[in-house]
């Protein structure tokens, strides 16, 4: 998962929205009592609930697109989860915890209480040794993320077991790559 950058997303409280969500689900460690969720992608829609179960009240999404999919706002709005979109996180309060954020918006500047702040930037997956091999990576604005492109020797690519990105990255590589397992 790739961070979203902004003042102050290293302090403590700050964390990827998948790894709230792995301290949730895996551990049963709630992170904070109250959050802010910040995001670009559908990633961190889909953690809503399982927050809200773990006691985690959300009290805002900011979403930097300006028309989240309609099954993210039907998400957020089944369960009482206030979304702004088109908004950026410009400031986070507090030094060994957080104590507040600071939203802008295109409706003004709101400051939210929050003692977390969960936030996700989209994904990535790791074509590393693809790109040692002598494969060039492009972007793929479909899945905002960056995918194998044409590659400089016979190579093939496989998603780990379990993978969320297995279907994306097939069907972004689909036809472009040659050889075992494509």
């Amino acid at each position: 998962e790739r961070p979203l950058i902004f003042p102050g997303n290293d302090r403590p409280g700050v964390m990827l929205a998948d790894a709230v969500a792995r301290y949730v689900s895996r551990f049963a460690v709630v992170p904070g009592k109250c959050a802010v969720v910040y995001t670009n992608n559908s990633t961190a829609y889909a953690h809503l609930e399982l927050l809200l179960k773990a006691g985690i009240a959300i009290k805002q999404v900011v979403d930097s697109r300006a028309t989240p999919g309609e099954a993210e706002l039907e998400v957020a709005q089944r369960n009482s989860v206030s979304v702004m979109t088109n908004a950026r996180i410009t400031h986070v309060e507090g030094r060994s915890v957080v104590k507040s954020v600071t939203i802008v918006s295109e409706s003004g500047t709101k400051r939210v209480s929050s003692d977390l702040v969960c936030h996700s930037g989209g994904w990535n997956p790791l074509i590393h040794l693809y790109s040692h091999a002598g494969g060039k990576s492009v972007f793929n604005r479909d899945t905002a993320m960056f995918v194998p492109g044409e590659p400089a020797q016979e190579a093939g690519l496989k998603a780990p077991l379990g993978s969320t990105l297995g279907g994306e990255i097939d069907a972004a590589a689909k036809g472009i790559l040659r050889g075992p397992g494509s």
